[in-house]
């Protein structure tokens, strides 16, 4: 039977990475959404509306609570000479099993929408701002709201990859060169500078994005 405190570490890592993993799927849906809005405003099948919204959203969540669910059979925590320590995906000194679902998490999360966030905003950034391709005999009005539409969510999208996808990648650095050669304080260190950045990434980059 999982004891109090293992429950608690354990259900709080996996509330946290079901929230990252939405936030992923969600930022990947409407970056794929904004695409054919703008660039194939005829492919209304990939375009939210009141119709298929929900869906979306069960989608994402239902997604997300699958591919997160294996952290909390795999997250646990060791007992320390001084205090418990993490161990699992996001710890040092992960196991094969806890490595491979990282790598795997890694990719689903961060990897597989950052490949989607270049292609399809750096179309509309290309088509918008340099070649003109779209929205070319809109109205001066609809091509700036459009633009300013295109932007808050570039913004949105960079503070999350910012925040989220540097300590993603810093982890299978670590995991894939033998996180044990490092020094516990430097690791504490350096998660705690990205849980810093984590928090004002976001609400910075929507700040200039108005």
């Amino acid at each position: 039977m999982m004891d109090l405190p293992r429950y608690l570490h354990v259900s709080s890592w996996f509330s946290l990475k079901i929230s990252a993993m939405v936030s992923a799927l969600t930022l990947t849906v409407l970056a794929i959404e904004r695409y054919h809005a703008i660039l194939k405003p005829f492919r209304r099948d990939l375009l939210l509306n009141n119709g298929n919204i929900k869906r979306a959203i069960a989608f994402v969540w239902v997604l997300s609570i699958v591919f997160t669910l294996p952290e909390f059979f795999l997250t646990g925590m060791e007992s320390k000479r001084v205090c418990s320590a993490c161990s699992g995906p996001w710890s040092l000194n992960a196991n094969q099993a806890s490595r491979v679902y990282l790598y795997f998490y890694s990719v689903v999360s961060t990897y597989v929408p950052l490949g989607v966030f270049l292609f399809g905003y750096g179309s509309l950034i290309k088509g918008l701002y340099f070649s003109n391709t779209i929205c070319a005999t809109d109205s001066d009005q609809d091509r700036d709201d459009k633009k300013k539409l295109v932007v808050t969510i570039i913004m949105a999208t960079v503070g999350f990859v910012v925040g989220y996808g540097t300590p993603v990648v810093f982890y299978c650095v670590m995991t894939f060169h033998n996180g044990e050669r490092f020094k516990s304080n430097l690791h504490y260190q350096l998660l705690s500078v990205f849980s810093f950045v984590f928090i004002c990434s976001l609400s910075f980059f929507m700040r200039f994005s108005k």
